[in-house]
């Protein structure tokens, strides 16, 4: 895994398969505070230099006025003003005043915030539950989330506890924004962890052992029962058992996610595969993101649309950049700004 963090930058094929791995469906078990009333998704835009929120209809709720805005996770967003991040509700009162130097999602009730080089967690009303001392750190994901010090990667627990000590090779991210994200490819899920020994890659449970030997040259995380693993420069998938269920033969693959994952051919091109391995939408994409609410965002030359699981282009491409659809739309980029659509590819925030 460490060639994976070493050339991510460099290494165009790798760098979409991890950032489709990286992006997850927020499946965190909701507090009484998310579930009491319905859940109005709002969307981060931008207005003459400025950062507020939209809902669904592109009806703007939350006033621009922070330097910086992130998505809402959990009830809470980060928001950047004077240089430092804090938190506001749904309403845009601050909860958490802006105090941090960075401040990530909420995960599991609690969220990633650096002080100085330093990062440590945060519970919902702000108080410090895990004190900065990691010089790197993933969300939250199944009550473990993974820290860096120096070139070790462990795990601990919500209390700050290691549960798996540092041990495992890791390299550091080379921009301080991409901490935030670099370490969730080593996030748990369905129960375990890709991890490396000795430039291999392995599986580990969430008790630290080794349930699938090191033996791969790289891997991803387990989504809908299969792994993206690397054997021989060839990518394929094991199951939770380790065994090879699609042979690699692919130059490059992302996790699955509804039911199929990106794959890029020995062409050069991305498509999607099934579980079966058999390829359901051709590979004839130069880039592609994860299927989303039934539609995947992918580029044909210079421009992004969306296809469906039918291998339609249902939103023809015409984006200088597109990502996967939540809460019913997607951002995309057209002509340097930011615009929202919807299923239909109608403009609910036209770009500005």
């Amino acid at each position: 895994m460490k060639r994976i963090r070493a050339h991510l930058f460099v290494s165009f094929s790798i760098a979409v398969a991890f950032l489709a791995c990286s992006e997850k469906t927020n499946t965190s078990k909701p507090t009484p505070a998310m579930v009491s009333a319905p859940v109005v998704e709002l969307f981060p835009v931008e207005v003459g230099g400025q950062w507020g929120y939209i809902d669904k209809t592109g009806k703007i709720v939350i006033n621009p006025q922070f330097n910086q805005a992130l998505r809402f996770a959990e009830g809470l967003a980060s928001v950047k003003e004077d240089g430092k991040w804090g938190y506001i509700d749904r309403t845009g009162k601050y909860i958490i005043p802006v105090q941090f130097e960075a401040a990530g999602l909420f995960s599991e009730g609690l969220a990633a915030v650096a002080r100085g080089e330093k990062w440590g967690f945060i519970d919902r009303t702000g108080k410090c539950v895990i004190n900065p001392q990691f010089d790197e750190v993933g969300p939250f994901s199944e009550g473990l989330a993974a820290v860096r010090m120096a070139d070790k990667l462990g795990y601990i627990d919500r209390t700050g506890k290691y549960v798996i000590n540092p041990q495992y090779h890791v390299v550091a991210s080379t921009f301080p924004l991409f901490r935030l994200v670099a370490l969730g490819l080593y996030d748990f899920s369905e129960g375990m962890a890709a991890v490396e020994v000795e430039q291999k890659t392995g599986f580990v449970d969430r008790t630290g052992k080794m349930v699938i030997k090191p033996q791969f040259e790289n891997a991803f995380s387990f989504h809908e029962g299969l792994a993206p693993v690397q054997i021989d420069k060839k990518w394929g998938f094991v199951d939770r058992m380790g065994k090879i269920v699609i042979d690699p033969r692919f130059v490059s693959a992302a996790c699955f996610a509804e039911g199929c994952a990106a794959v890029e051919t020995e062409r050069g091109r991305w498509g999607f595969v099934d579980r079966t391995g058999k390829i359901v939408i051709v590979a004839r994409f130069d880039t592609v993101r994860n299927f989303t609410e039934g539609l995947a965002s992918v580029r044909m030359g210079d421009r992004w649309g969306f296809v469906d699981h039918n291998d339609k282009m249902v939103i023809n491409p015409q984006f200088d950049l597109a990502w996967g659809f939540v809460g019913g739309l997607a951002s995309v980029k057209l002509g340097g700004r930011m615009g929202y659509i919807d299923h239909a590819g109608r403009f609910v925030w036209s770009p500005q």
